[in-house]
């Protein structure tokens, strides 16, 4: 994750916080579809970041790492985070 792909910073406390909350089901499936994106309000397409040009995470980057991060502990291979 580039360091401008998302709105808010990620925070390894927070994202460990959020991998024991998913794992303890305190969270709705509606979590685990795909992420949210910073839209552009003139053109509707997703903002890019000027690092790596993936588009800019709107969910947050410490919850796209968490999900990341359980993805890969739980070996998930149809998980639309990547």
């Amino acid at each position: 994750m580039a360091s401008d792909s998302g709105w808010r910073g990620k925070d390894e406390m927070r994202t460990a916080s959020l991998v024991e909350d998913f794992q303890a089901g305190k969270y709705g499936t509606g979590n685990f579809c795909s992420p949210s994106l910073l839209m552009s309000s003139t053109t509707d397409e997703p903002i890019l970041s000027s690092l790596d040009g993936k588009a800019v995470l709107d969910n947050g980057k410490s919850t796209i790492s968490a999900l990341m991060r359980l993805k890969a502990t739980l070996n998930f291979t149809s998980c639309p985070i990547s």
